[in-house]
């Protein structure tokens, strides 16, 4: 009997490709997209929810807890400076230490990124764009990676439950992405982009305790970037 996995409100813009590819990732588990609110977990072993609101993901703790199923509540970067609700309720005694479930952190979706850097790109020359403040991102094919070899583990008898952060490889700024993606394709527009102060935000995350717990390493930034970015332009 193949195991049961709900993926819970997959991030719309790598809905398709993130679902596939966890898929092809975990041959032998079941996986069953539902969204919020999940109505039941019958015979699920392990839930991994995208979901981005506190109430939702406790109600799904709520729910598995129950029916002793663990989850995974992965969470992806942005640019939003707003108070972080997740660090609130991770000190709720519904997730103590005995507690199945995972707080998943992520960089910054590259595709999400996309259309503000061909903005950027299309205004070359007539703004600064901040070079001081760093940050990662992550592509939808290292982010399934990630999600499917901690889902692995769990389901053959893991217990490393927690808080964790995933960093590809190597830190980037706002102005090197720009650059970097323009030069594939509008080279000559690269030197007209502006370095600019910016506001020096470190936003960088630390995967190290991940790679111990479950011997995921990173990978570097570029790595399938421009694909992607091709993939995006059409």
């Amino acid at each position: 009997m193949s195991e049961r996995i709900y993926i819970v409100s997959p991030p719309p813009e790598a809905r398709e490709e993130l679902l596939a590819s966890i898929r092809a990732l975990l041959p032998r588990a079941e996986c069953i997209e539902v969204e919020h609110p999940v109505e039941s977990l019958e015979s699920a072993q392990l839930v991994i929810s995208f979901g981005t609101q506190v109430e939702e993901f406790l109600a799904l703790c709520r729910q598995a807890d129950l029916q002793n199923v663990g989850v995974i509540q992965a969470r992806l970067q942005s640019f939003q400076l707003d108070n972080d609700e997740f660090d609130d309720v991770w000190e709720s005694p519904l997730l103590d230490e005995s507690a199945r479930v995972m707080l998943l952190d992520f960089p910054m979706l590259a595709v999400r990124l996309f259309p503000d850097v061909l903005r950027e790109i299309e205004l070359a020359g007539t703004r600064e764009l901040d070079d001081s403040s760093f940050f990662n991102i992550v592509t939808v094919p290292d982010l399934s990676r990630v999600c499917a070899s901690v889902i692995a583990q769990l389901l053959s008898g893991g217990e490393n439950w927690g808080r964790y952060t995933y960093a590809s490889g190597g830190k980037v700024t706002w102005h090197r992405l720009t650059a970097y993606l323009c030069d594939d394709k509008c080279e000559e527009t690269t030197d007209q982009l502006v370095a600019g102060a910016g506001l020096g935000v470190d936003r960088t995350l630390d995967g190290t305790a991940l790679k111990f717990a479950f011997g995921i390493k990173p990978k570097p930034w570029r790595v399938g970037l421009l694909d992607r970015w091709r993939a995006f332009l059409g």
